[in-house]
């Protein structure tokens, strides 16, 4: 099990690559082959993790789209939210839905990174969306809660 500090950096990396992957074109299997190049020395265990959460969530992702748009509300439309808030929530959804994780580190986690790469409005959107995911599927606290 990797430890609460090292999952929270993990979940960064995994977002960073997922955001990549929508951006450039790049496949799941190039992106962590550049992404850990300029980032020098990472410990195995953040990275691992956050390549398992980058490979599921890339897998997952048009499910995890259609699970956003699902939950959407108020006006609020897929193509209308920003790339950033996406590549969060289907990081998210594949680690929630993982099932591995107590949702409370997950939500909390993924929420932080939505106000340090966007701002206060997408943040309270991700967090919506998410407790709303949880609650439909009776989440858990987690196998590493």
């Amino acid at each position: 099990m990797v430890d609460k500090s090292k999952r929270t950096k993990a979940r960064e990396y995994a977002f960073q690559m997922m955001y990549r992957y929508g951006m450039t074109g790049e496949t799941p299997a190039q992106i962590p082959l550049t992404f850990w190049k300029p980032l020098g020395t990472i410990e195995p265990e953040v990275k691992d993790f956050a390549e398992t959460l980058f490979r599921g969530a890339a897998a997952k992702a048009s499910d995890s789209d259609a699970m956003i748009e699902k939950f959407l509300k108020n006006g609020w439309t897929f193509e209308r939210m920003g790339e950033i808030e996406k590549n969060i929530m289907r990081v998210a959804l594949f680690e929630l839905l993982d099932g591995k994780s107590p949702y409370f580190a997950v939500l909390d986690d993924f929420v932080t990174l939505t106000k340090k790469f966007s701002d206060e409005a997408a943040a309270g959107l991700v967090n919506g969306i998410l407790d709303n995911v949880r609650k439909s599927y009776s989440l858990s606290a987690g196998e590493n809660a």
